[in-house]
């Protein structure tokens, strides 16, 4: 007995010696890199205000019943139900994950959930530019830029959308890849493509883009076989992925045209609006104008870059 007490006591004082050791090492590092604090100090500002935001929405009865409730639906339908993983067409395969923020029935939890979520991707981003730009306060400048991107405020505004846990997903895992944590960056670049359909189509192309950039260094004798090959069966993973939806959605009739225009519209032959489009022209495109204007808006900067590099021509 008297044995037993002295192992406990042991194992209680290494534990505790551990955790001090642990909380040591963090001041320390810290110390190192102070951009981290504030980054901190900025990430709990944008999480509190951003949830005080969303929960107000909420208690004012602002808060739409398709994006929040339908989502609490469809979550509890696969909690209850695994096979309804795709129920009324909503494609969230990333639900194998996040269904657990579902279980306490709790509306404000989701909500909150996402701004922490999304308020988090300044992390990996801030990772990103340390590794790639070898200067810190770069890196703080650029990291702490994200807050102020205004296309973010969508994403907390959102009473609950799955898509807005692309950001923090894709940038881990290109952290990652870059850290050359291979097996922790295909993970979260497969979660990032399964959070909502078609935004697998970014991670095909990006893994394209990167198979193609190891295959030119490849050329030039650099020993990188193994990003080669992460690459590679990243572009092969996530092109599965997206048959698997196709063929899922048309019954295995990926010829049928019709489909893969309303699949992309964001209108599956099973979608709850019960509204099929018969029309030739896909629904995707009905408001052209509006989407190249705001194409324009997004990507207008980066449009001419291609043409810099022999690599990325194609696009």
């Amino acid at each position: 007995m008297e044995v037993n007490i002295k192992k406990n006591k042991k194992s209680l004082y290494e534990n505790k010696s551990n955790i001090n050791n642990k909380i040591k090492d963090l001041i320390k590092f810290l110390k190192k890199d102070p951009f981290l604090i504030l980054i901190l100090v900025l990430f709990i500002i944008f999480t509190v205000y951003w949830s005080y935001f969303a929960v107000m929405r909420i208690y004012a009865f602002n808060a739409h019943v398709y994006d929040l409730g339908i989502a609490m639906q469809h979550a509890w339908m696969f909690i209850n139900d695994p096979n309804e993983l795709f129920p009324g067409g909503y494609p969230n395969l990333i639900l194998i994950v996040l269904f657990p923020i579902f279980l306490p029935k709790n509306f404000f939890l989701i909500v909150i959930f996402q701004a922490i979520f999304v308020s988090l991707s300044v992390f990996p981003l801030y990772g990103i530019g340390k590794s790639l730009l070898k200067n810190n306060l770069a890196a703080f400048l650029i990291s702490t830029s994200f807050f102020l991107n205004p296309y973010l405020i969508g994403a907390y505004l959102a009473d609950f959308h799955y898509q807005v846990f692309f950001i923090p997903f894709f940038f881990l895992g290109y952290y990652f890849y870059i850290k050359n944590k291979l097996y922790l960056s295909y993970i979260f670049f497969i979660f990032a493509g399964i959070v909502r359909f078609p935004y697998i189509l970014l991670i095909v192309l990006f893994s394209l883009i990167l198979f193609i950039d190891n295959v030119f260094r490849r050329l030039k004798k650099h020993d990188n076989l193994k990003t080669m090959k992460f690459s590679l069966l990243l572009f092969i993973s996530s092109l599965s992925i997206l048959l698997f939806y196709i063929l899922l959605w048309t019954n295995g009739n990926i010829l049928n045209i019709n489909y893969i225009y309303n699949i992309f519209a964001g209108q599956s032959h099973f979608s709850t609006y019960g509204n099929q489009n018969l029309s030739p022209i896909p629904p995707a495109f009905l408001s052209i104008d509006n989407k190249i204007f705001v194409l324009m808006l997004v990507v207008s900067p980066f449009l001419w870059l291609p043409f810099l590099s022999k690599k990325f021509i194609f696009l």
